[in-house]
């Protein structure tokens, strides 16, 4: 904040306020996702994820696009950006506080386009990336304690385990378009540990004791969250539960 005095005989303060820069470029990002494809192996031993993320995203805002931001947690690492034929992007990569929540740290990647791409119309990004997963309870989101663990592991924006549009505002990402989408997943595990989440499911295992499980949203969803723990499974009549089990007779009786 500044003020001015205006006139030498006129006892009054003229105030006026200057917005930092960051409040200047708090824009939501112009990009929406349509689609996304997750392929990971979930490392136990070292609390690590490993893997790739591709993006169709559309371009919702009314002017074009040449930039893209993604918010990552903060122990990960991006070590490639393609576009959809495999030719490498132009990409920035920090580990980052956020403007309007200090405590918050991610690290952002910036990645530019070979071409500003118009209101409408569409791109497709993939991400290789790797590292620790962990929570952000600091900044007082205390049900994000997300951890790679033998016992139980999701993997989700809440923590920013796969990069996710946005940048360095949570007002600003607030305001950006979040209309469903279309997912294809694939979990490596060790074997004994199931993968769960919503979709036509299939597993294949391989020579080292692990399992690849794929899950096909089918029809669009808001969001996906990814479970991976030792669960036991009830199906019937089309429905599937998983459970931990010391949650097995809570689970006979939901189903």
């Amino acid at each position: 904040m500044r003020s001015l005095r205006v006139g030498a005989n006129f006892g009054f303060f003229l105030l006026f306020f200057v917005a930092p820069a960051w409040a200047q470029d708090a824009a939501p990002e112009s990009f929406t996702p349509r689609d996304v494809r997750l392929e990971l192996s979930v490392d136990h031993s070292r609390h690590r994820l490993a893997g790739s993320i591709t993006y169709e995203l559309t371009n919702w805002t009314p002017r074009a696009a040449s930039n893209v931001s993604f918010i990552l947690n903060r122990l990960m690492e991006a070590s490639s950006v393609t576009n959809g034929d495999g030719s490498a992007l132009r990409y920035t990569q920090d580990v980052l506080r956020f403007h309007d929540d200090p405590m918050r740290q991610v690290d952002q990647l910036r990645v530019t386009l070979p071409r500003p791409i118009p209101p409408g119309g569409s791109t497709k990004i993939r991400i290789d990336y790797a590292g620790n997963l962990v929570g952000y309870t600091e900044v007082g989101w205390l049900y994000v304690k997300d951890r790679v663990d033998t016992a139980f592991t999701i993997i989700r924006e809440d923590a920013l385990a796969f990069p996710a549009l946005g940048g360095l505002s949570d007002a600003a990402n607030r305001r950006r378009p979040r209309p469903p989408f279309t997912y294809d997943a694939s979990i490596r595990a060790p074997s004994g540990y199931l993968v769960a989440t919503g979709g036509k499911v299939s597993r294949t295992p391989h020579a080292d004791g692990t399992v690849t499980w794929r899950y096909l949203s089918g029809k669009p969803s808001p969001f996906l969250n990814v479970m991976v723990a030792p669960f036991d499974t009830i199906v019937a009549g089309g429905v599937r539960i998983f459970y931990l089990h010391a949650d097995s007779v809570g689970a006979r009786r939901v189903m």
